[in-house]
């Protein structure tokens, strides 16, 4: 049986200051929701339509897809990981088949549209940096957002029906855009 976000979370908190030792006045601040483990392999599937977000590849580039569920796809588990900055934070996104990261395409990031994939993973890339934001009353359900221009993860609505619809970054719309849900399980 998974863990709940939250339980996997409050154990990295604390792991985190095991390790760490004693906490400094200033803080870390806690992220929104609750921190992940780095070791835990989840799956991140759009509330829409429950299908599971998919790198197309195992190489810097391929794109991710929503694709029906499958619990042995390991292109279809995550790693997600709390990486603590003096600015804050972010959530990295670490794809369990190829260890690349979730990554917002830097050919298109400007605009509504902008391609998801995976890349090598780099620190300073704020397209790989990832927030969430819990959904009111939908336990495990966030809005995702890319620290670069704050637009939402989302199953694009041309092709969310479909199974490997696409994935992009769209203008956050609200907690009744059920396409820009996400549920990390």
């Amino acid at each position: 049986m998974k863990k709940p976000l939250g339980a996997i979370l409050a154990s990295a908190v604390v792991t985190a200051g095991w390790v760490l030792g004693a906490v400094p006045a200033q803080a870390a601040p806690t992220p929104v929701g609750a921190a992940m483990s780095a070791a835990a392999d989840v799956t991140v599937k759009n509330a829409y339509n429950g299908r599971c977000l998919q790198a197309m590849g195992a190489f810097p580039g391929a794109i991710t897809r929503l694709v029906d569920c499958a619990d042995t796809n390991t292109a279809q588990k995550w790693d997600v990981a709390w990486v603590y900055t003096e600015a804050g934070g972010y959530y990295e996104l670490r794809n369990a088949a190829s260890g690349l990261c979730l990554d917002a395409d830097w050919g298109s990031i400007g605009g509504n549209g902008t391609r998801t994939q995976v890349w090598d993973c780099v620190a300073s890339q704020t397209n790989q940096h990832w927030r969430m934001k819990p959904i009111t009353n939908r336990p495990a359900t966030y809005q995702v957002t890319v620290e670069t221009n704050g637009r939402c993860l989302e199953g694009a609505m041309e092709t969310i029906n479909a199974n490997q619809g696409k994935t992009q970054l769209w203008n956050c719309l609200g907690s009744s855009q059920v396409n820009q849900h996400w549920q990390i399980t």
